[in-house]
């Protein structure tokens, strides 16, 4: 349960990631679900979606300093991916043969004992092949990256079984990819990556993310990284979560009029590029205080029932009444 964005111009990208993950019915928000890379050559990211210990283990073993090109990183991360999930299954099929023989030493010796080896361990490779087919379905990474020597951004998407280069200009995977997929799709008709700056990459990029929060399982202060020629800037906690607040009330229509496309994108490049950006006015702009801005990423859905309260059944919550 996860969601990864990526949007390029073909020049720089920009990524984020949730940080929401569950196990034994519980949940976190503070998973780190994309790694970092820098090598001379080529530096990006990647990140991850599906099973949290298979990405967990991708993540915390990027380092292939040995390989000279991008494609060679990729394809080595890769096969290192395939070969733990090797180890794990060759494990598992060796503990389940024995469990069978195991139990086939109650039978006696001969065609019975054989049939119900046979058909227990024909269960197994049936319950195995699909698990596998699962995993191929719901585990999956997209490497970004800066290549010196391509001089652009290329990105990859990862499945233990292979891995294959991405030529469109935004990826969205994981439980929130279809909210997110859903906000490019309707927005960017007509529209010309390579024509938009860093401040537009980020903006479609957090009101994809903003949406995708919707989806069960998304959530969390997300990560956020802008990946140009000279480098990976990872975009601190405050900043985004001023931006993901933005995005919020922006796409929940709150408050109107005053947040439009193109005061929401000047306040964003003004969070991104700005030493010091001027967060009493954007928290007075969307009716919060500088503290709940910098430290409280407001769900898109939580803004959206605010503006909702505010236009069609007076002053919500925390919303001043019009004068």
């Amino acid at each position: 349960m996860t969601v990864g964005i990526s949007f390029t111009n073909g020049l720089e990208a920009i990524v984020i990631a949730d940080s929401r993950a569950s196990q034994s019915g519980r949940q976190s928000d503070s998973f780190d679900k994309m790694g970092e890379f820098n090598h001379s050559s080529y530096h990006g990211v990647i990140f991850g979606a599906g099973d949290g210990n298979l990405f967990g283990g991708v993540i915390k073993n990027l380092k292939f300093e040995d390989r000279k090109t991008l494609d060679d990183y990729v394809s080595a991360i890769q096969e290192a991916h395939k070969q733990r999930i090797d180890r794990s299954s060759k494990s598992y099929l060796e503990s389940q043969k024995a469990e069978i023989h195991k139990k086939a030493s109650l039978l006696p010796k001969g065609s019975k004992r054989q049939q119900f080896v046979n058909k227990e361990i024909a269960k197994v490779l049936q319950a195995y092949d699909q698990s596998m087919q699962d995993l191929q379905n719901q585990t999956v990474f997209v490497v970004v990256a800066y290549d010196n020597q391509k001089q652009r951004i290329r990105q990859f998407q990862m499945h233990f079984t292979g891995y294959s280069e991405n030529y469109t200009d935004h990826i969205e995977i994981g439980s929130g990819a279809d909210g997110a997929n859903m906000y490019f799709m309707t927005r960017l008709q007509g529209v010309d990556s390579k024509k938009l700056n860093s401040a537009d990459l980020a903006f479609f990029v957090v009101n994809g993310y903003s949406l995708s929060t919707v989806n069960q399982g998304v959530g969390g202060t997300p990560k956020m990284v802008h990946i140009t020629a000279e480098k990976n800037e990872i975009i601190d906690g405050d900043r985004t979560r001023v931006l993901a607040n933005l995005s919020g009330a922006y796409l929940a229509e709150f408050p109107v009029p005053v947040l439009t496309r193109a005061s929401t994108k000047n306040l964003m490049n003004e969070v991104l590029n700005e030493e010091n950006p001027r967060y009493e006015d954007i928290a007075k702009t969307v009716g919060l205080n500088e503290i709940a801005l910098k430290t409280a990423l407001i769900p898109y859905s939580v803004w959206q029932e605010r503006a909702n309260k505010q236009l069609f059944n007076g002053p919500g919550i925390g919303v001043p009444p019009s004068k």
